[in-house]
This record gives structure tokens, sequence and C-alpha cells, in this order.
């Protein structure tokens, strides 16, 4: 009676494919784990924003405009207070109604709010040093 043995263990044609389909699953995760973390980035920019913008909409309702309407005046409280304490964040300013926040991650960049005046209403429209993190 002969003995067969069976063959234990993989080949290493079957390891090397394996190795491939990792390496392939990696080359496409990481780009698109990045992206989602710059993205992510963009959330405390957008928190530390938005005391600013009801105060900057008080502002141009009492002025009647956008100039003027900085750090420290009426409602807007000061910049160095806001970014204080706020995860993320670097800096934040105010300039004639414009919110400028900056991110302490340099892949993030700079979160911005431009205000326009719309049929006495104030309308915001959001810009990130990529625009591509200001995506939801």
């Amino acid at each position: 009676m002969k003995i067969v043995k069976k063959q234990k263990g993989f080949t290493l044609v079957e390891l090397m494919i394996v190795i491939a389909i990792v390496g392939i699953l990696a080359a496409v995760a990481m780009p698109m784990y990045q992206d989602y973390t710059n993205k992510a980035g963009v959330s405390p920019l957008r928190s530390a924003a938005d005391g600013y913008k009801a105060a900057t909409a008080q502002c141009v309702h009492n002025k009647g405009e956008l100039a003027g309407c900085d750090n420290g005046v009426d409602n807007i409280k000061a910049a160095i207070d806001a970014a204080a304490g706020v995860p993320g964040v670097k800096s934040l300013s105010v300039k004639n109604g414009v919110i400028t926040v900056e991110s302490t991650n340099a892949n993030v960049g700079t979160y911005t709010l431009t205000p326009k005046i719309v049929g006495g209403l104030v309308v915001w429209t959001e810009k990130c040093t990529n625009d591509e993190h200001c995506k939801s």
C-alpha cells in the first residue's frame, strides 16, 4: 500500500498573489484615508467660525455694511479668545466681515467664510485652501 502525503502550506506563487492584492488595497486606501482626515480637520474650523457668523451678521445689521465689522467691534469677540483652547485652530480673524480660520494642520490649511449682503440678509460663501476639503 502506497501512502500519499498531502501538501501542507501555500506555494510561493499563492503567497505572492496575496501580497500583491494587499499592496493594491493599501495603495488605494491610504490616499482615501488621508483625504478623509483632512476633510475631518475642517470641522473644528467650522465650529470656531460659527459664533462669529452670528456676531458678524448682527454687526452688518447695525452698520448696514460689511466695512468695519472686525475683531472686537460690536459683539464680535476678539479673535484670540476664539482660537484659544479650540483643538486644531491656530488662529481666527474677522476683517470687514470675512472670517478666516487657520488650522494647526498644514494639510488642512485655511477655512474662510465670506459674507455678502443679498436683500438685506447676510449670505455666506465658504472656501478652503483645498476646495475638496470643504465638500461634505
